[in-house]
């Protein structure tokens, strides 16, 4: 079976697609419903800051601001702002919001005990 040839520029389209940035996606219906579709969609938004995880929806669609993310998030609660994986700063749709909670949970809790128990034994 012979596998198919891809151009530098055809890797290129496909890594914006997977990546939610080319075709950028315009506001139809209200914003706050498009942020958390385009949320739900990439799983997260990770970022180190909250500007740039609002940014990090921004670029992604068209006509988004970042007053739109905060009215997602505070107004709507249709996104939630929370500290996952490696406690970096996340956004996710608060409809999936069980699923990074109990992923990190347990891991987290021990982490934690780990280094209470070496605080401890200094």
């Amino acid at each position: 079976m012979s596998v198919p040839s891809l151009s530098a520029d055809q890797v290129r389209l496909l890594r914006l697609r997977a990546q939610r940035l080319a075709p950028r996606l315009a506001v139809g219906g209200t914003a706050s419903a498009l942020v958390a579709n385009l949320t739900q969609a990439l799983g997260a938004v990770q970022a180190q800051e909250a500007p740039a995880a609002a940014l990090g929806l921004c670029v992604r669609s068209l006509g988004l601001g970042v007053a739109d993310i905060e009215r997602a998030r505070v107004e709507d609660r249709g996104i939630v702002r929370l500290w996952a994986m490696r406690n970096t700063l996340h956004l996710a749709a608060a409809a999936d919001l069980g699923w990074p909670g109990r992923r990190c949970r347990r891991r987290r809790v021990r982490a934690e005990y780990r280094r209470a128990r070496t605080s401890a034994a200094r």
